[in-house]
Parts: C-alpha cells; sequence; structure tokens
C-alpha cells in the first residue's frame, strides 16, 4: 500500500513540477509580449498610417512566438485543469463505490466501522443524539434463488427506500 502512495506523490511532485515551468514560461512570454508588442504595434502602425520604416522582422517574429507561447500556456492550464477536475471527480465516485452499497447506498460493512466511529465523534462534538441501525434480511438468498437476482435486488431499494423515507433529513 505504501507504494501506491510514494508513486502518488511522486507524480503530484512531477505534476508541480511540471505546471511551475508552465507557468514560468508563460509568465516570461507575457513580458516579453509587452515589451516587444508595444515597440512593434507602435512601429506597424507608424508604418501603415504615416510610411514610416516597417518593425523590424526579428521583432515581430519575436512577438508572433510570444503569442504561440502564451497561447500554449493558457492551453496547458486548461488541459491541466481539466484533468485535475477529472481526477478529483474519479476519486471521489472511487471512494463512494467502495465505502457503499451499491443498490441501497448505505454505508457497506468494510466502511461501516470508520465511518460510523466518525459520525459518532461528530456527533459528539455537536452534542447531538445518534443511533445506528443495522438491518438482516433473514434468508434473503431463498429470495434471489427462488425469483431471481433482479427481485432481489428490488426488495434490497425498496427496503432500503423505507428504511431512508422514515429517517431523519440529515441522517
Amino acid at each position: 500500500m505504501s507504494l501506491g502512495v510514494e508513486d502518488d506523490e511522486r507524480d503530484a511532485s512531477a505534476a508541480r513540477g511540471s505546471d511551475l515551468i508552465t507557468g514560468a514560461i508563460s509568465v516570461a512570454a507575457i513580458l516579453m509580449f509587452v515589451g516587444t508588442g508595444s515597440s512593434v504595434l507602435s512601429k506597424t502602425l507608424r508604418h501603415y498610417l504615416e510610411g514610416a520604416a516597417p518593425a523590424d522582422r526579428t521583432l515581430v517574429i519575436a512577438l508572433l512566438l510570444n503569442v504561440a507561447l502564451i497561447l500554449f500556456g493558457w492551453r496547458r492550464h486548461q488541459g491541466l485543469s481539466n484533468e485535475v477536475r477529472i481526477r478529483t471527480a474519479a476519486e471521489e465516485r472511487a471512494q463512494m463505490l467502495a465505502s457503499r452499497d451499491p443498490l441501497t447506498g448505505f454505508l457497506n460493512r468494510r466502511s461501516l466501522a470508520e465511518e460510523g466511529a466518525a459520525m459518532f465523534v461528530r456527533a459528539h462534538k455537536r452534542r447531538k443524539a445518534m443511533a445506528m441501525l443495522i438491518v438482516d434480511l433473514d434468508h434473503f438468498k431463498t429470495i434471489n434463488d427462488m425469483h431471481g437476482h433482479a427481485v432481489g435486488d428490488a426488495l434490497l431499494r425498496a427496503a432500503a427506500g423505507e428504511i431512508a423515507s422514515a429517517m431523519p433529513p440529515i441522517a
């Protein structure tokens, strides 16, 4: 398990380094754009309006490259932000699937002890009462065997719905 955590930390560190480099390049490109842009644009306007000498070709190319770098940096930033949103949503979904029963939405047996204890701690801190309900449907396997899993799933969803509707809104 620790290898996964170390790999995640290494990936996060690499992503931060990459993002820092991208940000630095973008800032440098914007500063160069401001510096070269004012010179090139004023010379170009004077050339077309007053017939003055055209702007230096190297400065025009530098200006265009700066625009390209700014656009690249913005696109990279958008891509990284989107990737973070997607990964965060996937992690939240994976956590939910790992801790909750997919049919009922209730805590599963694996997460009940940890999450239940955390709920008791939160209730105690708020000086609120808390109760926990554990239900065992006797002979449920017989329903699945006799009527099929679709009927068993429907029964579980219906039972969960009835239990949830009887609970207070904050439960």
